[in-house]
């Protein structure tokens, strides 16, 4: 029987071996990528956070600048037991001995502040810009929002770029323009500067985790995605946890900008040292790089292919075969993401899962804006909160080649949904209990999350995979932009943000029952094959 003319990417791949020098060199490199694309995707929680401040007294705080001291009680209106920000009470102090003379204060006269004392010598643009007091919160808030506002606004942009000149030419031009706008952010001389910088480096980096993902994923045999996904996800958490290490030792925003963004440069080094995505140079007709980059795998693993393969691979170096259908050139001459809407299946799968990546971006994002529970420091809390991530990556690697992406996704998310309602039935006094229940559903959604990813690149074919993946990530960011809202619906009633975040994780996870199941698949190189995963799933 003559052997098979066209070429198959998952056949070769594991020609090459699991876990070769190859995979390994590369993966290392990308998860480097992605490390530093983590460090610096939230560096506004620190740079534009609040800092502690009360009002400068006149002739108490000319010589000495203690935050707390014994007189200040007599000196401003205190709520429960914290300083007000932006108001004083009237005095004509001409000593300092005066101080701690409660009748030296009027306290039926209130005058607003114009100068302040800060509790720690931390600098934020808050105190760099002046943004005290009430009127002013709002600008704060304002540079998150403006942040997942540019995730919005470019990452299917950049999935496109992605799709259309490559993975990698996408992921090093993202990470070292973010680097070179994010130095020029730290140089910022008023709060205008600072947010159009903000925006501009956000939409760079805005595709970057989602391609890079890709291009790790796409390098990867069908048993290996799972253990390559988490590792990929617990390289970002750990890039999260740096951050809070490094904003921890350094309290001035300026310098924890140059030293987060600075290193970004660097990342230019990578054309020379990582390849493109052997999957996507294929579908582009670029067969003579991909069988180059193939060669090189294999010299590199000291793997001799077989003949059969060798056959192919001289074959493809003469003419344009594309991975497993003939037809693929054809598409690659319109724009792919049209094909979407051609296909009724597709276009169902693509609405079902924008609405699962916006649940999980909301209530990701939502519980840790709301684990009051976790007081104290906000350096160790912030680290403590991505730390407990981990967990979720461990268990995501047990469960989704055991129960299959469908199931882990759906009973992940039921989970979350059954932890969180249950909470606001304990009793406020049982503290650890409830505590318990926040770190179930705060691990739950994170093996949600990332099950989603990996089910997300594996449910659409190779010319519209990095676009559709971006473009549900682009959908998800409304969730992350919601979710900071959450706080003030506790206002109103207690209960109503984990009641939102727990009725959305239920019904989501039930509706990702109609996803069909890619356990053991190949990734899909064409619209026909995507529409019929699942339908004639391959056993091992």
């Amino acid at each position: 029987m003559p052997p098979e003319k066209e070429l198959n990417v998952d056949n070769v791949l594991s020609e090459l071996g699991n876990v070769g020098k190859f995979q390994l060199i590369n993966f290392v490199l990308i998860g480097i990528a992605i490390l530093l694309s983590s460090i610096v995707s939230l560096t506004f929680v620190f740079a534009a956070g609040e800092v502690n401040y009360r009002c400068r007294i006149p002739g108490c705080d000319d010589n000495q600048t203690e935050y707390k001291p014994d007189w200040l009680s007599h000196a401003v209106p205190h709520i429960n037991g914290v300083p007000s920000r932006c108001n004083r009470f009237n005095s004509s102090i001409t000593d300092s001995s005066q101080c701690w003379d409660e009748n030296a204060f009027d306290t039926n006269e209130m005058i607003v502040c114009n100068d302040w004392v800060f509790e720690t010598e931390e600098r934020t643009i808050l105190n760099e810009f002046g943004l005290t007091c009430p009127e002013n919160d709002w600008k704060l808030a304002f540079v998150g929002t403006i942040n997942n506002a540019a995730l919005f606004v470019f990452i299917a942009v950049m999935g496109g770029l992605s799709d259309r000149f490559g993975r990698r030419t996408m992921v090093i031009y993202g990470l070292f323009f973010t680097g070179v706008f994010g130095l020029i952010k730290s140089f910022s001389v008023n709060y205008v500067m600072y947010v159009i910088f903000e925006f501009l480096e956000a939409g760079a980096s805005s595709g970057v985790y989602a391609t890079a993902f890709i291009l790790a994923v796409e390098l990867m045999q069908p048993s290996k995605r799972v253990l390559g996904g988490t590792i990929i996800a617990c390289n970002y958490t750990l890039g999260e946890i740096v951050l809070g290490i490094i904003a921890m030792l350094v309290p001035n925003y300026r310098t924890l900008l140059h030293i987060t963004y600075a290193p970004l440069l660097l990342i230019i080094s990578y054309f020379w040292l990582i390849p493109e995505s052997v999957r996507w140079l294929f579908v582009k007709g670029k067969t003579d790089e991909a069988v180059t980059v193939i060669r090189k795998a294999a010299k590199m693993n000291k793997i001799i292919l077989s003949d059969q393969t060798m056959d192919k691979l001289r074959c493809a170096e003469h003419i344009n075969i594309l991975n497993q259908h003939h037809h693929h050139h054809e598409i690659n001459k319109r724009y792919a993401i049209v094909e979407v809407f051609k296909s009724r299946i597709l276009l169902i799968r693509l609405a079902n899962c924008c609405l699962c990546w916006i649940t999980n971006a909301f209530v990701y994002y939502g519980l840790s804006l709301n684990s009051v529970t976790l007081a104290g420091d906000k350096y160790v809390n912030f680290i403590l909160v991505c730390t407990a991530e981990i967990p979720g990556y461990i268990i995501t690697v047990f469960v989704l080649n055991k129960f299959g992406r469908k199931y882990s996704l759906c009973a992940s998310m039921l989970l979350c949904g059954v932890a969180c309602l249950s909470s606001e039935y304990i009793p406020v006094e049982q503290s650890a209990l409830r505590l318990i229940m926040f770190l179930i559903g705060k691990c739950s959604i994170t093996v949600s999350f990332t099950v989603l990813y990996v089910f997300t690149t594996e449910m659409y074919p190779t010319n519209l995979r990095n676009s559709l993946v971006c473009a549900c990530s682009m959908i998800g960011r409304i969730g992350s932009m919601a979710a900071p809202q959450t706080p003030l619906l506790g206002k109103y009633m207690a209960a109503l943000p984990l009641i939102l975040f727990g009725s959305l994780s239920i019904i989501s996870g039930l509706l990702s029952l109609l996803f069909p199941e890619t356990l053991n698949t190949m990734l899909p190189d064409t619209v026909e094959e995507a529409e019929n995963i699942g339908k004639n799933v391959p056993k091992k």
